[in-house]
């Protein structure tokens, strides 16, 4: 007796194997820049689903659908009788969140300091000195 684990391996093959074959005859129907952007994705209840990555080749691949089906016919490919196109939502990168960078004029500078020599907290005067002079090297 078989396990499980083989059955499902083998069913989960024969439909990648069956998804490769559909791949290939629908990308026969397809112009050639049709094909890089059009995957077969499943079949259910008689209807073939087919995922492209942009609004632009889903339209342009609606134009195809009849030779789709045509194609499908021809080669006995079950009994196709609708396509439904659906857009992959694209991978996107996150763009780098720009650094901000803060400038402090001189004059807020100069005040900053002014602040700091009033100050009897040794600890935070140094730290307003130290913001004061950091922004008096920018400049």
């Amino acid at each position: 007796m078989k396990s499980i684990s083989l059955l499902i391996n083998q069913k989960i093959q024969q439909q990648a194997l069956l998804l490769e074959k559909l791949t290939r005859l629908i990308h026969a129907a397809l112009p050639a820049n049709c094909k890089s952007h059009t995957q077969v994705a499943g079949i259910r209840e008689n209807q073939l689903i087919l995922v492209t990555d942009s609004p632009v080749w889903a339209a342009k691949l609606r134009l195809y659908t009849q030779n789709i089906l045509q194609v499908m016919e021809e080669h006995g490919q079950l009994s196709i009788n609708r396509i439904q196109i659906k857009q992959a939502q694209p991978k996107r990168i996150p763009e780098p969140v720009p650094v901000k960078t803060r400038h402090l004029q001189k004059a807020s500078a100069n005040m900053i300091k002014k602040t700091a020599d009033g100050i009897d907290d040794p600890a935070l005067q140094e730290a307003l000195y130290k913001l004061a002079n950091n922004s008096l090297k920018d400049d």
